[in-house]
């Protein structure tokens, strides 16, 4: 072998060893970029359990509040959540009267038009607030157990 020969394996090695360090370096930048995401994406997993978790206790709480109003309403308790059926219950008017709107029937979803009770209680007089009792109380204002007042009630 001569040297033009060697010079020429030499140059072919250095060639094949730079192009080589290139993707290396392509890999292990790509590697970085994906092990961000990874940890950006755990991240956001992580948040989403956590509000998920409070929405379910938001949830619980709710549910407990309105067995609550509705056993001062006179519901009689079943020992079940009574909150759970009365929430399906508007749901599924509300979509009847959806339904009925685009079959060409003027009932609208709520009493109130398209304004839910939770933004005007008052629209009924069965419901809470209806009478303009103030169903909230502040802290310490009471000796209830609960934090809002029956006053106005029977």
């Amino acid at each position: 072998m001569d040297t033009a020969d060697a010079l020429r394996v030499i140059c072919e090695l250095s060639v094949r060893a730079l192009r080589a360090h290139r993707e290396q370096q392509k890999y292990t930048k790509e590697h970085r970029n994906l092990q961000e995401a990874l940890q950006q994406t755990t991240s956001d997993l992580e948040e989403t359990v956590d509000l998920a978790g409070l929405l379910y206790d938001t949830n619980q709480r709710m549910g407990t509040v309105i067995d609550y109003l509705l056993k001062e309403r006179g519901k009689a308790p079943t020992g079940e959540s009574q909150s759970f059926e009365t929430m399906l219950d508007r749901v599924l008017n509300q979509l009847e009267g959806t339904e009925g709107d685009r079959s060409g029937g003027t009932k609208s979803p709520t009493p109130a038009g398209d304004v839910t009770m939770a933004e005007n209680p008052t629209s009924t007089a069965d419901s809470p607030g209806a009478t303009g009792e103030r169903l909230w109380s502040k802290p310490g204002q009471g000796d209830e157990k609960w934090p809002f007042s029956t006053a106005g009630r029977q």
